[in-house]
């Protein structure tokens, strides 16, 4: 239970500082019963998207309760520290962590892979039970969220017995979905979760850090780090981590938004009851997720999105939210333009990578030509789908496919993405296969 904070504290709570431990070791910023433990992780670039989440835990927060708040970081400037920290109440306080120091000092051997719009920060949340030994519980959070009601009551649930309190994956709804079918094999299998419905989403996790052995729980860690065939990086592998240790509470706490976006055409196979559950958090929900790279700052249409709106307009950050926004989408127009130019010849094309883009773009100019003739991605869920006529395949697959060219429709990190590309077409002995990047 909490106990209620006395007002010399609050005034306390406002001291603020980088953590620097020699040891790098956080410990509890207060001593009191009322204190709710966060943890984030960011990089520079996604500051102004945590400013509207914190500014929605703001606005949800109680006044008799001390939010103890750390973010792992290991680039953030100045001037966006000042910022954040400009926004907080007396019973907030806000720490920064930079967690690359750690690493390298404590797991220079490890490798943590990036792939697709996942970068380095999603691995932060593993190393919370070991630097944040001192603390009985912390909730992890990702940026990409907005708190929609007091968080409070999430604090109070019995672990009964589990290392960590999470929230299923929407994966468990569209499972039945046949494009999804290597997926549940995966995860029975590669992972080793005989009951899928225990795989749970990485976006909202409460650590139940005083009861996790620390010695075993590297062990668990280390093991699960090492593996290279990851579909999510990190979610897979706090799964590993964590299998038959969880507790999975109501979807309230990290509903999923993206289901009615790619999957509505799915909603007719869903398990009725799990459905009706979702259904429920969607319409209550007090954590939204914004799962997916369709996010409300590049699509503000979606459902959902004007909650994200709504506090984007209370943040420092507003007009530069809304520049971004408007320089993206003049990149994307212009990307649209070049790609639709390229398929005006006549060279067999194939596009890397079912991205939203791609598939935006695909509809908008409703594309209909026999030069593109297929779509390359390295997920097995989207292998065998069609994005309108067009089919989805392996990489493998360029052999038969016999390509003129390649165009990299993958909007993100597209200097890794044509690296791996000419490695892979190197090893196939098909170098003579021309690239085209759109940016």
């Amino acid at each position: 239970m909490f106990n209620e904070v006395n007002m010399s504290e609050m005034i306390k709570s406002k001291y603020i500082k980088p953590i620097e431990d020699k040891n790098f070791q956080i410990n509890p910023i207060f001593n009191n019963k009322s204190s709710l433990n966060l943890v984030f992780a960011f990089n520079n670039e996604y500051a102004k998207y945590f400013a509207v989440a914190l500014q929605s835990l703001i606005e949800n927060s109680k006044l008799k309760y001390l939010y103890d708040i750390v973010i792992f970081t290991s680039d953030l400037s100045d001037r966006n520290a000042k910022l954040l920290l400009k926004s907080i109440p007396n019973n907030f306080s806000i720490r920064f962590f930079n967690i690359k120091k750690y690493i390298t000092t404590y797991f220079d051997n490890i490798k943590l892979s990036t792939k697709s719009y996942w970068s380095e920060e999603i691995y932060y949340r593993i190393f919370i039970p070991i630097i944040m030994n001192q603390y009985k519980k912390a909730l992890y959070l990702d940026s990409d969220i907005i708190f929609n009601g007091d968080i409070k009551d999430l604090f109070s649930y019995d672990f009964e017995g589990k290392e960590i309190i999470a929230i299923s994956d929407t994966v468990k709804l569209v499972i039945k979905n046949n494009t999804l079918k290597n997926r549940l094999k995966y995860i029975k299998n590669d992972l080793c979760i005989k009951n899928t419905k225990q795989y749970f989403n990485s976006g909202v996790l409460l650590f139940n850090i005083s009861e996790i052995n620390l010695d075993n729980y590297k062990q668990r860690f280390l093991k699960a780090i090492n593996l290279e065939t990851l579909y999510y990086p990190d979610q897979d592998m706090l799964n590993l981590i964590f299998n038959n240790r969880v507790k999975l509470v109501d979807w309230k706490w990290n509903l999923q938004y993206h289901i009615p976006i790619y999957h509505f055409k799915d909603i007719i196979n869903m398990n009725k009851k799990e459905y009706e559950k979702y259904l429920n958090a969607f319409e209550n929900p007090i954590i939204v997720h914004y799962t997916s790279p369709l996010k409300p700052w590049a699509d503000s249409t979606q459902e959902l999105s004007e909650l994200f709106w709504i506090y984007a307009r209370k943040t420092f950050y507003y007009e530069e939210i809304l520049a971004y926004m408007n320089k993206y989408s003049v990149i994307d127009t212009l990307k649209s333009l070049v790609l639709y130019i390229k398929l005006l010849d006549n060279r067999k094309i194939v596009l890397w990578g079912a991205s939203i883009f791609l598939e935006t773009f695909i509809k908008q100019y409703d594309i209909k030509t026999d030069n593109i003739i297929g779509i390359i991605d390295k997920n097995p869920e989207k292998q065998g789908t069609y994005i309108e006529q067009y089919k989805c395949y392996a990489p493998e697959d360029i052999i038969k496919l016999k390509p003129d060219e390649i165009i990299i429709t993958i909007v993100n990190n597209t200097d890794e993405r044509e690296k791996e590309i000419k490695l892979f077409l190197h090893s196939k002995n098909l170098e003579n296969i021309k690239i085209t990047r759109l940016v």
